[in-house]
């Protein structure tokens, strides 16, 4: 079954003014400010109870930037484009550009997107309007065009989704960094 075609719903506005994040290694941490924790309400980063700090993940931090709701600093306070974050971020992870663009495309569909539980299910997806009320309703398992995947793989990724009470949503990017999302469920599989 195709999840996502009921999906036309541009991500609401965001602040104009862009607040600053700072790389800490491969991490993208912002102070705690009114600018910032709006983000955080909007479900951008993740606030170290600590040190009253943000963290973002790799693909909000891209994907602000790419917006201009962000500036990335070095430590040096030597600003940092996206093709400059990317290639950084490559460093970590090597599949970081492929989990941008399925980020990027869920964010702007409306979906508050944070990240999964390990590489088998790279994010966790909530329903809109559901961030702050709800857990996530989804779990995405990335699948790249031309590399092979087991189906006994995916069915157990089903079943461990279903135990974790969410929906396992197989998102496939194409080689022109196009995405397909398919509802998995074990009855798709059974006849497999």
């Amino acid at each position: 079954m195709l999840w996502g075609k009921e999906l036309d719903k541009e991500e609401g506005e965001l602040p104009e003014e862009p607040f600053v994040a700072y790389l800490d290694g491969d991490r993208i941490v912002a102070e705690a400010s009114d600018l910032s924790v709006t983000y955080l309400g909007r479900g951008y980063g993740e606030k170290d109870e600590k040190t009253g700090k943000i963290t973002l993940h790799p693909c909000e931090a891209l994907y602000l930037l790419q917006r201009e709701r962000i500036h990335v600093m070095t430590a040096t306070n030597e600003a940092v484009n996206f093709n400059q974050l990317v290639k950084i971020l490559e460093k970590s992870n090597a599949n970081i550009w492929t989990d941008y663009v399925v980020f990027q495309d869920l964010r702007r569909r409306g979906y508050v997107v944070k990240e999964g539980f390990g590489p088998e299910f790279r994010f966790r997806v909530f329903e809109r309007g559901s961030y702050e009320t709800d857990t996530a309703k989804f779990l995405i398992m990335l699948i790249i065009e031309g590399r092979n995947v087991d189906v006994e793989t995916i069915k157990h990724l089903v079943s461990v989704s279903r135990g974790l009470k969410k929906k396992l949503i197989l998102s496939v990017v194409d080689r022109r960094n196009e995405v397909v999302y398919y509802l998995s469920s074990l009855v798709d599989l059974i006849n497999v």
